[in-house]
């Protein structure tokens, strides 16, 4: 399937209507800084459950009739409206139980170049947002005259369920490989839907992928009176366990408001903390990559239990490096080259996520992988116009996360999968693959650093 996910496909031939989406046949050239405002809403238990059990969904009547016990009355039911959001988001936990598994999709019958595109086919006062990276609601609510059904995939979805996406008039975005990038949802949101606030109102599991990545702005928490318990019972914020050495996610009181018996309590989550998560703190409002945290270099006298997680931690660093001095280039700048071999920095960055593609995936474990070479052209290294810096900042972290994966999942002495990436030699061992990566990157990153100072971004030492 193709990588440039990101152009918009036409909307056919109804395209003088002027309630229309007005892109048409587009190709969107990047992303904007800015990201819409997240208010995350939720109502709890006193004990912090959001619903009665696992695979207890809240939408089933008579579960949703249990719950409602606690509400006496429905307290702050147009809080909402309040915020007055654009774009409601949501899991596909909120409609399928939580072990469900896709439905058996009939094969698609439009062709990849078209189905792998982002997909708008009407335009709406209000977007219905629904992360389904996995592809297992099959949808009856579509939309209705106020608010229109959207739904982020990524490039793992079913491609039967874009199919049917497709035939249902449903819009989609392709966000993310192995996952639904959230980060790079809610910038299209922004620049192609011009959803300007959204609201999260979801499970635990997407509540703490949007709070651990630094996206959320406003929590927004109605406690009602009355307890569930029970081990394992959803919560407000679930998802993997806090890191060892993480603190948690530091939220500043708003205001707190009592409506019969029942809490609202609203917080600022707090961007000053940068231990947050255990993750850089998100900048301020209107300024996220400008307040970036990097992270430090890993120097020779710190503790580690093995050699691979020396070498997990240097190339951790230098992907984060990486990603430093492309966001501190101005926008002409990243597409722009300064030196007499022609190569610009988002070619650069393109370049080393499809180095460990070639080297971890495609060479040491044997896996087929769709146009290795996909960042050359005649020769040269070569970057789509059509792709945002986004796009490729983020297809950089999801491959950093399936090479850490590979790399600790072995022995450095393991040797490679025979395979087309050896050219005939013997497969190479772990340790030759990732030593070779180091150099990759150092050796690039020094190229980078003459080119950011020449155009006034951020260096190294």
């Amino acid at each position: 399937m193709p990588t440039d996910a990101h152009r918009v496909n036409d909307f056919g031939p109804d395209r003088a209507d002027p309630d229309r989406v007005s892109v048409v046949a587009a190709t969107v050239t990047g992303m904007g800084d800015d990201l819409p405002e997240v208010v995350l809403t939720t109502v709890v238990s006193v004990d912090g459950r959001i619903t009665l059990g696992r695979h207890e969904r809240l939408l089933d009547p008579a579960v949703g009739a249990r719950w409602s016990t606690m509400a006496v009355g429905g307290p702050f039911e147009t809080r909402h409206e309040q915020v007055g959001a654009g774009a409601i988001l949501e899991g596909s936990g909120s409609f399928v139980d939580t072990d469900a598994v896709a439905p058996d999709w009939p094969a698609p019958v439009v062709t990849d170049d078209l189905l792998w595109c982002d997909h708008l086919p009407a335009a709406a006062r209000r977007w219905f947002v629904v992360a389904d990276g996995r592809g297992r609601v099959d949808w009856s609510f579509t939309g209705d005259a106020d608010l229109r059904l959207h739904v982020l995939v990524c490039r793992s979805t079913p491609p039967g369920y874009l199919q049917r996406l497709r035939d249902l008039g449903v819009g989609y975005f392709v966000v993310g490989d192995d996952h639904v990038d959230l980060r790079s949802a809610l910038a299209r949101l922004r620049d192609l839907l011009g959803v300007a606030c959204v609201v999260a109102d979801s499970g635990g599991t997407l509540n703490a992928s949007l709070l651990r990545e630094g996206l959320v702005d406003v929590i927004d928490v109605v406690t009602l009176p009355g307890l569930v318990g029970g081990a394992g019972t959803p919560t407000m914020m679930d998802g993997p366990p806090l890191p060892p050495d993480a603190t948690p996610i530091r939220l500043r009181l708003l205001d707190v408001r009592v409506e019969r018996d029942a809490v609202r309590t609203r917080y600022a989550v707090d961007p000053t903390d940068p231990e947050a998560a255990g993750t850089p703190a998100p900048p301020a409002r209107g300024d996220r990559h400008a307040a970036r945290v990097s992270l430090p270099f890993p120097e020779p006298t710190a503790p580690a239990s093995s050699t691979t997680e020396v070498i997990v931690r240097y190339l951790d660093y230098f992907r984060d490096q990486l990603a430093s001095r492309i966001e501190s280039l101005p926008e002409s700048e990243q597409r722009t080259s300064r030196l007499p071999s022609g190569w610009t920095p988002v070619q650069l960055l393109n370049h080393l996520t499809h180095v460990e593609r070639r080297w971890l995936e495609w060479g040491f474990e044997g896996v087929p992988v769709a146009d290795p070479w996909g960042d050359t052209r005649d020769d040269r290294w070569f970057v789509d116009d059509a792709v945002g810096v986004a796009d490729l900042l983020a297809a950089l972290r999801a491959q950093a996360r399936r090479s850490n994966e590979i790399i600790e999942a072995h022995a450095l002495a393991d040797l490679g999968r025979p395979g087309p990436r050896w050219d005939g030699a013997p497969p190479a061992t772990l340790e030759r693959v990732v030593l070779h990566l180091l150099q990759e990157y150092a050796r690039h990153l020094g190229h980078l650093d003459i080119v950011s100072e020449l155009a006034g971004g951020r260096t190294g030492e």
